[in-house]
């Protein structure tokens, strides 16, 4: 009886299917309901028959056939491919599908239903021969399900689906200005193709519209021709476009990537000019509107300077600039100035790479008007940051060559409206960063709505991003102290409210407000943050302030600091030094060790010793490969009190400080010997592989 009843539920939707094939009628009602499920049940008969296959063999290898699982399995698979194929003609009346590709993917699709009907049967037989055939015949219909996938896919994502990613594609032609674009093949085509051609190509032609080339674009659809030359308000292809999401008609349909309005524009913009499948940019009349969307197409050819000379490098870094590699194998580089104090030697420096920088941080320097002209040989720079300097509008003047700026921070500077404006009459950034300068909020927005240049504000409405206050400055960089030491904070920004905590927490407007002085007395995590009405707040800034008991003033080192980075005394002075090697408050040791004898005198209980060093990878500097602390007898003999090792992994680039403490029973002691060894050569992965690496010391503390 089941078997009677699943062959009549079998043959009823075959025979449904084969009325509707020859009705022909239109899709509609309940019948366009059930093709639109087609997507959805197709899935399930592929999934069980795949778990089925899995579960035949598992149980030919183990012995342990699951009939049963097998059986029940099968029928699952049976009922819904049947259905799914039903549902795909019903999807089929539809229409908008070339008919060579629809057919093939209906009659397999057929096929593979009738194959796992077939197995379904087999499985039921106790017949020695239909076992034997069986395995046979489910490969079978595996292969059928592939080739009905297959089709599928071609049908709706195009005959290159499957392939795609194994192509070599062809690079991209470069195009080094505007008007050496072609308009169709390099503006209007990669839209249509990315956009629309996945539903209007010769294997699905929804609407009976392909996009594919000149000619099915001229032909049209069902509903007639889709551009009217001249006129893109009589143009079906841009109308679709700006119909209610919700709408039928509109194209891409709700859940496709939506064409932008740039991409509309420049789609107008064609049609408008005559719809011209040969011409080039040059021929079109244009505006500054249709010069900044039409850059984005601008593929450019970016020729790469020579390396820059290493020797030049090392200058600079030791004129308290940052050079980085933006790429490793690859020749430009990201500068940053890192002191407060510039002038025109290094510059005149700096020029030496010009070059070669891509990116340029001037950033919170001094750098003013006067070196505003060393600028300009800065032809490949794409971002500079010259906020919080002395800078007024005669410094825009000097940048005006740069065409390949795509960022520009101008903040806390005393540019006016009048010098941005006729910056951007000449260049055309992607941003301009302009909050606290001296530009109001009319002025901003008229140069706004003038340029197409995204100024970033936070200050007028119609800006979203929020001005971020910058994180407090400390007065003074001193956080190691004998007995007290005083803090205060400061801004930039007036007005601004410090908040600030010393357990460890980070501080919220509800923590201790800062006075303006500060006095600390023991060791302690040091936490602020600013807040200002109408700005975000700052980041949280950190210092841990460190009291020693003892200042070392006899002592000797077995090898005295490189020559470029000279001081032994810098190592007891309790002056901290900062991320930046060349400011003055290191002692560099060049492939050596640091080896200290010191002598304290009468005996002193100590339980700590603690060196602060520093890591700069691209500057050659590493941290420390072990510390160790050794006592000294009156014999001259050293016991040794502790010893840390330290240990790196991989390439890590960031620059930063860090204090390696080493820990003791508490000794009284007189002599005391730290040695610190150096990282040794350069690792294989390092530009200067081979070389010696630098150790960096600005504080031996003893507590």
């Amino acid at each position: 009886m089941k078997l009677k009843r699943h062959i009549s539920v079998i043959a009823g939707l075959l025979i449904a299917q084969i009325a509707f094939a020859d009705t022909g009628d239109a899709v509609s009602g309940i019948t366009g309901f059930l093709g639109r499920l087609h997507p959805m049940i197709l899935h399930l008969p592929i999934g069980a028959i795949l778990l089925v296959f899995f579960l035949d063999v598992a149980g030919r290898v183990k012995k342990t056939y699951p009939k049963e699982i097998v059986r029940k399995g099968l029928a699952f698979s049976s009922f819904f491919a049947i259905l799914a194929a039903v549902f795909g003609y019903f999807l089929s009346l539809e229409g908008g599908y070339e008919e060579k590709t629809l057919n093939l993917h209906l009659y397999t699709g057929i096929l593979t239903a009738l194959l796992i009907t077939v197995l379904f049967l087999m499985s039921l037989s106790e017949s020695s021969a239909v076992k034997r055939s069986f395995f046979p015949c489910f490969v079978l219909t595996l292969i059928a399900i592939t080739v009905a996938g297959h089709y599928g896919s071609v049908l709706t994502h195009g005959s290159d689906f499957l392939t795609e990613h194994l192509q070599s594609k062809p690079e991209p032609d470069k195009v080094a200005t505007v008007d050496s674009l072609h308009y169709f093949n390099d503006i209007v085509y990669p839209i249509l193709d990315n956009k629309c051609i996945s539903c209007h190509n010769p294997e699905k032609k929804k609407g009976d519209l392909s996009l594919k080339t000149m000619s099915e674009i001229l032909k049209g659809g069902e509903n007639g021709k889709v551009i009217s030359a001249g006129d893109s308000k009589e143009s079906m292809l841009v109308n679709v476009l700006h119909l209610p999401l919700e709408d039928d008609h509109h194209m891409p349909p709700k859940g496709k990537k939506q064409v932008t309005e740039e991409e509309a524009y420049l789609l107008s913009y064609w049609i408008d000019h005559g719809a011209d499948f040969n011409n080039k940019v040059v021929a079109y009349q244009k505006n500054d509107t249709i010069n900044k969307l039409l850059e984005a197409y601008v593929v450019e050819e970016e020729v790469e300077p020579e390396e820059a000379d290493l020797a030049d490098i090392r200058e600079l870094m030791d004129n308290g600039f940052r050079v980085q590699k933006i790429v490793a194998d690859k020749s430009f580089l990201s500068v940053k100035y890192l002191s407060k104090k510039i002038d025109k030697n290094a510059m005149r420096l700096l020029e030496n790479v010009a070059e070669q920088v891509k990116e340029l941080d001037l950033g919170g320097s001094d750098f003013n008007d006067d070196l505003g002209t060393y600028l300009e040989a800065f032809k490949n720079v794409r971002f500079l940051k010259l906020d919080n300097t002395l800078i007024t509008d005669k410094v825009l003047v000097h940048l005006e060559e740069i065409s390949k700026l795509k960022i520009l921070n101008l903040h806390n500077t005393e540019v006016s409206e009048k010098g941005l404006s006729l910056l951007l009459e000449k260049l055309q950034p992607e941003k301009v960063y302009v909050w606290n300068t001296k530009m109001d909020d009319k002025a901003l927005a008229m140069i706004a709505k003038s340029s197409n240049v995204e100024l970033i504000s936070g200050v007028f409405e119609g800006f979203n991003e929020d001005a971020t206050l910058n994180p407090p400055e400390f007065n003074s960089n001193k956080s190691v102290f004998l007995d007290t030491v005083q803090v205060k904070l400061s801004s930039q920004v007036r007005n601004v409210q410090f908040y600030y905590t010393t357990d460890g927490s980070d501080p919220d407007s509800d923590s201790e407000p800062m006075p303006e002085t500060l006095l600390i007395k023991e060791p302690l995590i040091f936490k602020a943050k600013a807040f200002k009405n109408d700005w975000l707040p700052s980041p949280v800034v950190t210092r841990e302030y460190f009291k020693v008991k003892y200042v070392v003033e006899d002592f000797q080192l077995e090898k005295e600091p490189n020559k470029k980075y000279p001081g032994s005394g810098k190592l007891f002075d309790l002056v901290e030094g900062t991320t930046s090697f060349s400011d003055g408050k290191w002692a560099g040791f060049e492939g050596d060790d640091m080896v200290a004898e010191i002598t304290l005198g009468e005996a002193k209980e100590l339980e700590n010793i603690t060196i602060s060093c520093l890591e700069d990878v691209s500057s050659w500097i590493f941290f420390p490969k072990s510390i160790s602390v050794y006592t000294k007898d009156e014999n001259g003999n050293y016991t040794k009190l502790s010893e840390q090792e330290t240990s790196r992994r991989g390439d890590i680039m960031e620059d930063k400080k860090q204090r390696f403490t080493l820990n003791f029973p508490k000794t009284a002691i007189k002599n005391l010997k730290i040695v610190v060894n150096n990282y040794g050569k350069l690792p294989k992965w390092h530009d200067g592989a081979g070389s010696d690496a630098w150790l960096f010391i600005d504080e031996v503390l003893i507590w």
